[in-house]
């Protein structure tokens, strides 16, 4: 899915009828607005990149979410063929504060990252209650949520390398590339992920066909794979 204004709308009045919606090895990217917006709706997405907005990435308000194995990354601004500019907005969103049904939010060997300083945001009355919870995932934030809902995190540092390309130059011949660097600190931080769940959404294979291991896979949708 590639190009447009939002990439998938997911929106639903309703609190009290959720519908469900599955995700699975797909490749969301390039939207004038945002990518995954999601209102009173139960997803689970595995083994899928969701890339460059305009706005949120991600964003997610009511419901049961289940992210595994997923790139989502906004450098939404470093292209030299864009016509508009990134918001402010952060690559992924989660908030509680509306009048909407419960939400729970899973987070499982994913990296969240952009270009900004902080891409994650928890909207939240309190944030020992915030709806997010984050387990073997790289997290471009500046300022470290000491929280127990956040469990093998690889917090960001400054001058990383993640990915093998963030920008787009077609004057050079430079694509974006969201596969994980050499020297990528997502790489070897992803937790086991539950055989059901393996077997599932095939996350024994990255989303371009590739062989994850079992322990310690490389957070993301993509595997590290040595240069040929």
């Amino acid at each position: 899915m590639n190009s447009g204004y939002v990439g998938l709308y997911f929106s639903n009045e309703d609190k009290n009828t959720i519908p469900t919606l599955e995700i699975n090895n797909c490749l969301i990217q390039n939207f004038l607005l945002d990518g995954l917006f999601v209102q009173n709706g139960n997803v689970q997405v595995a083994n899928t990149e969701i890339s460059n907005a305009g706005s949120y990435c991600v964003y997610l308000s009511g419901g049961q979410h289940s992210f595994i194995q997923c790139t989502i990354a906004n450098y939404f601004d470093n292209s030299n063929v864009e016509p508009t500019s990134r918001d402010k907005n952060p690559t992924v969103m989660i908030t509680n504060l509306k009048k909407v049904a419960p939400i729970e939010s899973f987070f499982q060997n994913c990296i969240i990252s952009g270009d900004f300083e902080n891409e994650l945001t928890l909207a939240s009355l309190s944030l020992d209650d915030s709806p997010g919870i984050f387990d073997g995932c790289y997290i471009q934030k500046s300022d470290t949520l000491a929280l127990k809902q956040f469990t093998h995190i690889r917090w960001s540092k400054k001058n990383d390398v993640v990915f093998k390309s963030t920008r787009y130059d077609y004057l050079k011949n430079v694509a974006f590339d969201f596969r994980p660097d050499s020297i990528s600190p997502a790489r070897k931080i992803g937790t086991t992920v539950s055989p059901a769940t393996v077997a599932k959404y095939q996350l024994n294979l990255d989303l371009n066909g590739n062989i994850r291991p079992t322990d310690n896979p490389d957070a993301g949708a993509y595997q590290w794979q040595p240069a040929k």
